[in-house]
C-alpha cells in the first residue's frame, strides 16, 4: 500500500480538528468567561451544553479543553487549567462518577509528567486509592458515596494549593446517558459546594448531552440547575459550513503532494446536504473528497458520493432512532409517506393520502408516537402539520424502504 498523495481533512469519527473548527463563538465566550472567573477565584457559572445528536457537542468540548490549556493553534488564551475529561456512558451511580473523575485526574497528571512534589503525591495517592483498583468491587467495600467524594475533594484541594494550575476544569460528555440512580445533579451540587469550602478553590464543570439532559438534572435536584449556564447548540449557519469546508481544503493542500481545488457548486451542495449539522458536513465532505479523481472537487463529486454518505449517516445516526420508534408497519408507512416531503411541513391529510392502506386512526396514532419519540416535529402554530427533523433522515428513509409495502 502506498501513502496517499493527498490528505483527506474531513473526519466524522472524531472531534473536529481545531484548525478547521468554526462557529460557536457565543458558547466559547461563555466557557472563557467561566474560566476567567475561576482563575480569579470569583464565583463561577458552570456550563451545560445541550443539543441534538450530530450537532457538534463533543467537538465544542474539545475546543474548550484546548482553550483551558492554552493549546489553540495560532491563539494564546492565557489559561492554564488542569483539564479532566470523562464520558458518563455506562455510569449508574454517584460512586462511579467519583471514580471516573478521580481516575481521569490521576491519568492527566501522570500524562503531564509533573515534577511538583505536591502533584506527584496526589498521583501516588490516586494510584493506591482502593476504589481505582481493577479488582475493586463496590458491594464489598465500606467506602460510601460521601466518603469517596470527600477523598476526591481532598485531592483536588491539594492540587489547587500547589499553585501549579489556575484551576480545574472537569468535562463530562454523554451526561444524558446515566439513569436517575446516578444522581448526577446531586453529585455536581455536592462536589461544587464541598470543593468551594476550601479557600481559593477554583473549579469549572462542563456537562454535555442531548436536550433531555436539562430535564434529567432538574428531576434529580431542582436547585442544581442554578449552578449552570445552559448553552443549547443550534445548527451551523451556511457561512460557517462554507468556512469549515474551505479551511479543510486549505489544511489538506498545506500538507499534501497533490492540491485540491474546491468549486463553489460543491460548497453549495455540501452545505445543503449538511443542513447545519457538523457531523453530516464531515461525512458528506469526506465522501466527496474521496470521490474526487481530478483534484477538482465539484458538484459532480458530491453527487457521486451522496447516496453512500447518506446510507452511512443513516446506519450510524438514524438506524437506532428508527428501530426504537418505528415498531409497527403503520409507523413505518407514515415515515415512508413523509419522506418525499423532506423536512418541509406537511398536513395530516396529505400524510393520510400518501400512506395508502393505513386508516386515519392508525395514522393519527403513528404521528402521536413518532412525535413523542422526537422523530417528527409538530408545527407550533399549525395543528395537524408535521415534518421530519432533517432532509438527511428523509433521504435515508427513501433508500431504506424503497419497494417495501405498507400495512
Amino acid at each position: 500500500m502506498r501513502r496517499l498523495r493527498k490528505r483527506n481533512p474531513f473526519d466524522p469519527a472524531h472531534a473536529a480538528r481545531p484548525d478547521i473548527f468554526r462557529g460557536r463563538e457565543d458558547e466559547i465566550g461563555d466557557v472563557a468567561e467561566a474560566l476567567s472567573a475561576a482563575s480569579y477565584g470569583d464565583p463561577v457559572e458552570h456550563i451545560l451544553v445541550t443539543g441534538e445528536r450530530g450537532i457538534g457537542k463533543t467537538s465544542l468540548l474539545e475546543i474548550c479543553a484546548r482553550i483551558a490549556q492554552d493549546d489553540m493553534p495560532g491563539t494564546r488564551t492565557g489559561f492554564d487549567f488542569l483539564v479532566v475529561s470523562i464520558s458518563l456512558t455506562g455510569v449508574t451511580d454517584m460512586f462511579q462518577i467519583t471514580q471516573r473523575v478521580a481516575s481521569a485526574i490521576r491519568d492527566e497528571l501522570d500524562r503531564r509528567k509533573v515534577a511538583n512534589p505536591g502533584l506527584r503525591s496526589v498521583v501516588q495517592f490516586l494510584l493506591n486509592w482502593e476504589i481505582l483498583g481493577v479488582h475493586y468491587h463496590r458491594p464489598d467495600s465500606a467506602v460510601s458515596d460521601d466518603q469517596a467524594m470527600g477523598l476526591l475533594v481532598e485531592q483536588c484541594v491539594r492540587i489547587e494549593r500547589t499553585g501549579h494550575f489556575q484551576g480545574i476544569l472537569v468535562i463530562m460528555d454523554e451526561a444524558d446517558d446515566p439513569p436517575a440512580s446516578a444522581r448526577l445533579a446531586t453529585w455536581c451540587k455536592t462536589f461544587t459546594e464541598r470543593f468551594g469550602q476550601a479557600e481559593g478553590a477554583r473549579l469549572v464543570l462542563c456537562l454535555a448531552g442531548q436536550v433531555e439532559l436539562t430535564a434529567k438534572l432538574r428531576q434529580d435536584h431542582q436547585s442544581a440547575l442554578r449552578l449552570f449556564r445552559e448553552c443549547t447548540l443550534p445548527v451551523l449557519s451556511r457561512a460557517e459550513c462554507e468556512q469549515i469546508l474551505r479551511a479543510g481544503i486549505a489544511l489538506s493542500n498545506g500538507s499534501s503532494d497533490e492540491k485540491t481545488e474546491l468549486r463553489d457548486d460543491a460548497v453549495a451542495l455540501l452545505t445543503d446536504l449538511a443542513e447545519g449539522y457538523p457531523y453530516f458536513l464531515q461525512v458528506y465532505a469526506r465522501a466527496a473528497f474521496k470521490a474526487d479523481r481530478d483534484n477538482v472537487l465539484d458538484g459532480a463529486d458530491v453527487q457521486a458520493a451522496q447516496v453512500g454518505a447518506t446510507e452511512e449517516i443513516g446506519q450510524k445516526f438514524f438506524r437506532g432512532i428508527y428501530d426504537a420508534v418505528a415498531t409497527s408497519d403503520n409507523y413505518r408507512a407514515v415515515l415512508r409517506a413523509m419522506a418525499p416531503f423532506g423536512n418541509r411541513w406537511v398536513g395530516r391529510q396529505e400524510i393520510l393520502k400518501a400512506a395508502e392502506g393505513v386508516s386515519e386512526a392508525n395514522v393519527n396514532n403513528a404521528l402521536r408516537k413518532l412525535r413523542d419519540g422526537a422523530v417528527v416535529e409538530l408545527h407550533p402554530d399549525r395543528p395537524g402539520t408535521y415534518r421530519l427533523q432533517t432532509n438527511a433522515f428523509a433521504a435515508w428513509l427513501s433508500t431504506r424502504d424503497a419497494g417495501s409495502s405498507t400495512a
